[in-house]
């Protein structure tokens, strides 16, 4: 016999798949790539925070890769020529505590 937060849980998942099956194919598409976005974004905060992490750790790139620039560009952070990997990584860190504040 199912609990009380097991069956509103079960409604709760009924409604949504009555929901997804009335939508449109515009609506539906909309909802996958809004979804796609999501998790590309949470992944790559994942990354940011492991990244910063392991620099702490004391393991800083001796090169500026292509994860580096990958991240540095979701946080909208500029590389410039001259710039070293500690540099970078000490602006991605300032630039993520401004998001986080």
């Amino acid at each position: 016999m199912k609990n009380k937060s097991e069956q509103q849980l079960e409604e709760l998942r009924a409604r949504s798949r009555e929901r997804y099956r009335n939508m449109t194919p515009q609506q539906r598409q909309k909802k996958n790539e809004y979804g796609k976005r999501y998790r590309q974004k949470k992944k790559l905060n994942k990354e940011v925070t492991e990244l910063l992490q392991s620099v702490d750790n004391g393991g800083t790139p001796s090169v500026i890769t292509n994860n580096l620039r990958r991240i540095s560009n979701f946080l909208d952070v500029e590389i410039s020529k001259s710039d070293k990997p500690i540099d970078v990584i000490n602006n991605i860190r300032l630039e993520k505590g401004k998001r986080d504040a």
